[in-house]
Order: structure tokens, then C-alpha cells, then sequence
């Protein structure tokens, strides 16, 4: 018995064939299923990145808006901070406007108005997450359906021929495994994903409190 070895430009020819078939068989293989698992994998994509570029410190914390109010608190421009809090984009600003506006009413009084902010912002932008969340818990059980799917329709074959050629049954066993595979390779990047995002989201959360802080703290203090 001899071995043959491709070599040269042949070798090259076989391992751009092998990786074609490999990627038509991940793309193609699963079926209606696996477009499916393949659209919800796009889909995760755009939402990591949309949910990243929120999630940036200088987005949340705006560091020139954060400037302004500060200069204007050394100030004794309460009112002029106010303003320029409330209108800044991010999650520091709505915090301080709202401690700004309780703050008459003594520091105890705004911390708890600019921590009750913080907290609806930590819900709403943790509803991000929660979308990439819905998608990695998602896929991996469309891959299950495929799973099932396929090995119905490898047991209708045999039911069907009683004695089936294993090429008969390729195609039935083929979905089966393709869609676990999709459906794990779009689980596991959107899981860690999710889990980095909401890291990212609650250090935000804990610098904007201490800066919050530390700004009504110095506004408090003059008043």
C-alpha cells in the first residue's frame, strides 16, 4: 500500500479546497435552521457594537461636560452646573442634575436623588445586554432543534428504505451536527460578550457614583 503526498502548488490547490468545503458545510450545511442561527449571529454582532460604543467611559462620563460642571461648582454657580448637568448626554449628568435639585434639601437628600438615577440608568442600559444575553441563551437551543430535526430525518430515511446506504442518511445526520456547531459557535462569544459588557457598565456606574459624589459633596459644602 503507498501513500501519496501533495506537494507544490498541488498541496496549496487541496488545503483552498478543504477550507472552501469546511466553510460552505458551517454556512450552508445546517439548512433553514442554520440561516437562521446565522442571521441571529449578525444580528448579535451589530449589537455588540452598538452596545460597546454606548458603554465607552467618555460616552457615559463625558469628560469636557464633567469640566464644565466642576468649574462652574467652584464657582458658586449652582444653578449654572445644573444646567449644563442636565443637559449633558451619558449617565454622570442626569446625576448630578437630579442632586443639584435636592440639594436645598441637604446632601443626604441629593446623594439619594443622583443614586436613584444612576439606578434607572443601570436598568435601562443593562436592556442592552440583555438583548445579546436573549441571543447566546437563544442559539444554542435553535442548534438543539436542528439537532432534532436532523436525526428525525435520518430515522424517516430508514423507516422509509429499512436498509439505507450511510450517504442516505448523511444528510439528516449532517444538519444535526452543523446546527450544534452554529448555534455553540454563536453561544459562547455572545455569553463572554455579555459578561464583558456588563463589567464595562458597572464600573461606569461605580465611577459616575464616586464622581457624582465627590461633585455634590463640593457643591454641598459652599451652600
Amino acid at each position: 500500500m503507498s501513500i501519496e503526498w501533495a506537494s507544490g502548488p498541488n498541496a496549496v490547490a487541496v488545503e483552498s479546497g478543504a477550507s472552501a468545503s469546511s466553510a460552505d458545510l458551517i454556512i450552508h450545511g445546517g439548512g433553514r435552521i442554520g440561516y437562521v442561527i446565522i442571521g441571529c449571529s449578525i444580528i448579535g454582532v451589530g449589537l455588540v457594537i452598538d452596545t460597546w460604543l454606548a458603554f465607552r467611559k467618555s460616552k457615559l462620563i463625558p469628560p469636557d461636560a464633567t469640566a464644565v460642571i466642576e468649574e462652574r461648582i467652584a464657582r458658586r454657580d449652582l444653578a449654572g452646573a445644573r444646567e449644563a448637568a442636565s443637559q449633558t448626554t451619558g449617565i454622570l449628568g442626569p446625576m448630578v442634575a437630579a442632586g443639584l435639585e435636592r440639594l436645598p434639601g441637604g446632601l443626604s437628600a441629593a446623594e439619594d436623588a443622583a443614586s436613584a438615577v444612576a439606578d434607572e440608568s443601570a436598568i435601562r442600559l443593562q436592556g442592552k445586554v440583555g438583548w445579546i444575553s436573549l441571543l447566546a441563551t437563544t442559539c444554542p437551543l435553535l442548534g438543539l432543534y436542528g439537532t432534532v430535526w436532523g436525526m428525525m430525518e435520518a430515522f424517516a430515511t430508514i423507516e422509509r428504505l429499512a436498509a439505507p446506504r450511510p450517504s442516505e442518511l448523511a444528510e439528516g445526520i449532517k444538519i444535526a451536527l452543523v446546527t450544534t456547531f452554529q448555534g455553540l459557535s454563536v453561544a459562547i462569544p455572545m455569553s463572554a460578550a455579555a459578561y464583558w459588557l456588563r463589567a464595562r457598565l458597572t464600573n461606569a456606574l461605580l465611577d459616575a457614583s464616586a464622581k457624582a459624589a465627590t461633585i455634590l459633596g463640593r457643591a454641598g459644602a459652599g451652600s
